[in-house]
Formats: C-alpha cells, structure tokens, sequence
C-alpha cells in the first residue's frame, strides 16, 4: 500500500501556505516551496543529490532541470503538482525516463517531477492482481513478481519503466494472448491537474480509465498501475545474433510467423538486422551486417516451438552467439532487450499491415540501402531495423483504433550515433528511411497509420493516427479533468491531444 511521507494534514497546511512564496518572481518560486516542503526530496543545481538525479537515458535528451523534486508517494506527487500549477512553473515528469526525445522526460525550462521513488510492488496473489508503482523499472517489477510466482503483461527489457510503457500501450510476451499491457490494467492512482488523487478504473472515472489506456495520459499523472496477474511458468527462449547471410531467411521466417506462427498464442517473436561498421580483420572497416531473433515462448520446453523452428535452423547456420535456454524466466529474457551502448539515440517506427515474403524483403533493401551510406557517412552511426509482429490486436477496448481482424506488424527502427554535431544528418536519414518505406508499403497496400506511442520520435503524431473517434474521447478527458490546460501550457513534453479541426 501506499506509504505516506507526511502527514495528509501537513499537506493541506503546506498547500494552503502556497500562496506566500508567490510574487518573489524568477524561475525558482516552485523549487522554493518543494524545498521547504520536502527538503530531502527535492535536489538543488550544484548539488550531489542534483548530480545523481539528473541522469538520462541518452545524450540528446540531456536537460538541466531548475531542481528535481522525487516525491515518495502520490500526497506528495499532488502537492508537487499543485505547487506548478500555482506558481505557472513548467514541469516535466519522469518515469524510467527511457524516453528517446528531448524534453519528454526532463526540461531545462522548470521543475522535473521523477517518479523513481514510486516503488509500489504490492502483490495480491488471492485477488489476481498487482498494484506497481510508476518509479520502478520491469526488471525490478518482475523480479518481485517471482517471489510470488506471478508476472504481468509488461516490458520486455529490464531497464524501461512502468509508467511510460504502461501509458503509451505497452508491448509484451503476452501480447498475442492478452493485449497490450495498457488492456491487462484494472486500476489506476490518478493527480490530477488540479492536484487531487483520485482511483480510476471500469466503475470509477470510467471516461479516464478508457482514455489512459494507450494515449500517454497528455491530461495527468498517473503514480500506480494495478495490473491482472498471470502464473509466472518457466520459460524458454533467448537470442541468436547470426551473420549477414541469414538475414533473407528473416523476411521468410517473418512472413511464415505472421501467416500461420502467430496463432501459438504462447510466442512472442522480435527479429531484425543490425549495421555498423566492423573491422574485417586486415585493417579495413566495413559495413557489417548482422541478424537478430529474440525468441519467447510460454513454457518450458526442450526444443524450438514449431513457430520458430525454420528461422532459428537458418540463424544456427551462422550462429555468432545463442543464449537460448529452458527453464528460465522473463527477468533474465528482459536483461537480454537492452539496445547497444550508444550515447546519443532515437527510434522511429511505422506499422505494416499482413505482410508478405515479397514485401518484407523490399523493406530489407530499402533500409539496407540508406543505412548502408549513413554508416559511411556519420562517425559512430549504428542503426537496426526490427520486426516486431503485433497480430490481431482490435479485440480490446483501449483508445488506440486498431481494428479487428488485421494482422499488424510493427516496423522498429533503433539509430544510435555518439556526436552532437551530427544531430541534423541523422534527423535526415530518419526522415529519409520513413519516407522511402512508408510510400512502398502504401503502394503495395500494406500500411497502416497507426504509430505507437512508445517508439514514436518527436517529429510525429501518435495520437493523431488513433482515428477520429477514439481522438475525441481523449479530448473530452482533457477538457473534463485539465479544463485549464496544464498538460499543454505547463507540461511542454510528451505526446498532446490534436486540435478539433477548425479549433485556434
């Protein structure tokens, strides 16, 4: 349960006493207030505690916050948005901040609020369900988990946060069976933007609980997430990393999966092709190329699962390594979905609707082509192109417009580069390889709007591709429960709701 860090009194006291640190006007009447309210938790520039939390997750999100306020429980959490509200001050709210965009998960023009002392793991075996806190990580989260042995239908990498996955959908193992994780949450701890808590679920702020279910919560913040529970069995899977010659039966395998594979419920399948340059041993870098299949299954099994059977025989052929074993558990799967180590990333993604062998090996050469010269090019550059087969995914009732019978198919792309000066060129390959593919696979009828939100660079619109229906239910949200647009004119990151058109 939720662990209270002052007394509830003490926060109606402070709150009230708001009002006497306004009029000193500069930029740090917030951070006043939050220092003489939580002095423990709120860290000032030039500080230790300012140092080590003000970290990120990749250079080109690097921001300098006016102080950083991490708030250990939601009375907290809703006296830190209070005090933004009343002083106009600018914030910026952080999860895992594993976010890939500037300005989502930090600002250098106010207050971060971080979330990372939300560590709520509280287990309800009985009631089949979990209360987790918005500050934890998934591999913090499945590990407490199995203590219990139950999982969720969150993350698949360790170091990505609860809150941002949660919020923007939430890809998972579970995703042919259950939905995206956003369909597996029965209960949300809401503050709203005018500072109070209160819980939304299917009975209880039935409006919010549908719109926070995919569109990123552009309308309030959310601390705890109560997830439905599911048996945590051994599993088996892991990752194969293969030479550049397997990668035509990646397009095959892909294909075959989408058609037929997907069916097994108990998969999950991520396979892409990674490039860089490589040392070719004689003193020459050259362009390596090389394919990637990180595979899951539900059970414990002894062997590949039919599913996977063809794609991991072509992957042995020039097997680099294999961390493929059974019994083992998701925790040690998601230590295996971290990206490369590079300082500066993005990720740009598009969706692709029943894809073909025909049309997923022209993707692959449409990629290969523009990545091949921007490894040239750009000193450091690194880039992988990933298939992430999402499947029928209209059967839920969430916000995010998929629609029932069509076969999806998430098209990822990771771009790593360690310079700044080199910002600009990659910004335009990212542009280029949308373009390029996106026009193909509209040609060919094979893709889909859709963007999802947790993969989505800042130069998109997510919420825009949700169609018209599920928009205007997560305007209405926002006129009902931020009427004074605080999470447009204060809250200056993440992804915001599109205008009525015709609106000013």
């Amino acid at each position: 349960m939720t662990k209270f860090t002052v007394p509830l009194i003490g926060v109606a006291v402070l709150t009230a006493g708001v009002g006497m640190y306004l009029g000193v006007g500069g930029k740090n009447d917030a951070c006043a207030i939050l220092s003489k309210a939580f002095p423990d938790d709120t860290a000032m520039p030039g500080t230790t505690a300012y140092a080590e939390a003000n970290g990120f997750h990749s250079n080109n999100t690097e921001a300098h916050p006016y102080c950083i306020f991490t708030p250990r429980d939601t009375p907290a959490v809703a006296f830190g948005v209070r005090t933004m509200v009343s002083t106009s001050t600018e914030f910026a709210i952080r999860s895992g901040g594993h976010s890939m965009n500037h300005g989502f998960a930090s600002t250098s023009s106010g207050v971060l609020i971080s979330l990372g002392a939300i560590k709520t793991i509280d287990i309800d075996v009985a009631g089949g369900t979990a209360v987790l806190g918005a500050g934890n990580t998934w591999g913090e989260a499945y590990a407490k988990l199995a203590t219990s042995n139950v999982t969720v239908a969150g993350g698949r990498a360790n170091t990505v946060g609860v809150g941002g996955l949660s919020l923007g959908g939430g890809l998972s193992f579970h995703l042919y069976e259950h939905g995206f994780g956003a369909d597996n949450i029965v209960s949300y701890e809401v503050v709203t933007a005018a500072g109070k808590i209160i819980t939304v679920n299917a009975e209880s702020y039935a409006d919010m609980f549908l719109a926070l279910k995919g569109s990123g919560a552009p309308f309030a913040l959310v601390t705890n997430f109560t997830y439905r529970l599911f048996p945590a069995t051994p599993i088996w899977g892991g990752t194969i990393f293969s030479g550049s010659g397997t990668i035509p039966a990646l397009s095959k395998g892909v294909a075959e999966f989408m058609a037929t594979g997907i069916e097994d419920v108990k998969t999950h399948l991520i396979a892409g092709i990674a490039m860089q340059l490589v040392d070719a041993g004689d003193g020459n870098m050259v362009v390596g190329k090389f394919c990637l299949g990180i595979y899951y299954y539900r059970d414990a099994i002894a062997g590949p699962p039919e599913a996977f059977r063809e794609m991991i025989a072509a992957q042995k052929k020039e097997e680099i390594f294999n961390t493929i074993a059974s019994p083992r558990d998701v925790a040690g799967l998601t230590t295996e979905m971290v990206p490369p180590t590079v300082t500066r990333q993005m990720q740009v993604p598009w969706m692709m609707i029943n894809p073909t062998e025909e049309v997923l090996k022209r993707q692959v050469e449409i990629v290969e082509e523009v990545y091949t010269e921007a490894v040239k090019t750009i000193p450091g550059f690194a880039a992988s192109l990933n298939f992430i087969p999402v499947g029928e995914q209209g059967r839920w009732d969430n916000v995010l417009g998929l629609k029932k019978g069509v076969k999806y198919l998430q098209v990822h792309n990771f771009i790593g580069w360690p310079n700044e000066k080199d910002d600009g060129a990659v910004r335009e390959v990212a542009r280029q390889i949308a373009r390029r593919s996106t026009e193909y696979l509209k040609e060919v009828g094979h893709f889909d709007k859709f963007i999802y939100m947790n993969y989505a660079w800042d130069e998109m619109d997510p919420i825009a591709t949700y169609g018209e229906e599920n928009i205007e239910k997560i305007r209405k949200v926002q006129e009902k429960y931020d009427p004074d647009g605080v999470w447009t004119k204060l809250v200056k990151g993440g992804f915001k709701v599109p205008p009525r058109t015709g609106a000013v």
